[in-house]
């Protein structure tokens, strides 16, 4: 603890470095550096009857993944302050965008790829957020493939911590054309997932 002081103090006389460029600093190394790779959990939970036979009548599943990206573009080197201005006010609006795989294992095992767009307010920047996200979906169970997109909107909560607390709330339509192997068509579904590294 001693040499974390001693290494502190070193930087703010060194660098003449002032206490709220250090906390900004500090925000813009956990909400970008530390999530720039992150791994993700949660569930989701079908919200539609699934007419076909082939899959499992199942509503509930598990999600394990990965992304890779930038929470925040914001306009300075330290600060996470928004970095687009929003016509005619005087508010500025932030962005972030990451890609995202997620392996979902609900109806059938379906390996999703895609990105997402983070839009953040200009009031309570960091705490929450609106996502929109697309991407491709691909099912198979029992050697039968459906492929598909997907495309979500929801909340993001927490984007700036990057563990645990940080979460995407989601409304997903997976949608597969009209000819597959598993009689798959549009399924919603409601997704949890949380960063937990």
């Amino acid at each position: 603890m001693r040499l974390l002081q001693i290494f502190l103090l070193s930087i703010m006389i060194c660098g003449g470095l002032k206490a709220e460029n250090m906390f900004a600093g500090f925000l813009h190394f956990t909400a970008n550096w530390l999530q720039i790779a992150s791994f993700h959990y949660g569930f989701s939970t079908d919200l539609n009857k699934i007419d076909s036979n082939k899959v499992a009548k199942d509503r509930f599943g598990g999600i394990v993944g990965a992304s890779v990206g930038w929470n925040f573009f914001v306009n300075d080197e330290f600060g996470l302050k928004p970095s687009v201005s929003i016509p005619f006010t005087d508010y500025e609006i932030g962005f972030g965008a990451r890609l995202k795989y997620l392996y979902m294992d609900t109806y059938a095992p379906t390996h999703s790829v895609g990105g997402m767009l983070y839009i953040h307010p200009p009031r309570d920047f960091g705490a929450l957020n609106l996502i929109i996200g697309v991407g491709a979906n691909f099912s198979e169970k029992h050697n039968l493939k459906a492929n598909g997109a997907y495309i979500e909107v929801g909340l993001g909560i927490a984007k700036i911590i990057p563990y645990f607390v940080n979460t995407d709330i989601t409304y997903r339509a997976n949608i597969y054309g009209r000819h597959n192997d598993l009689d798959l068509g549009t399924i919603h579904s409601l997704n949890f997932v949380w960063t937990f590294l």
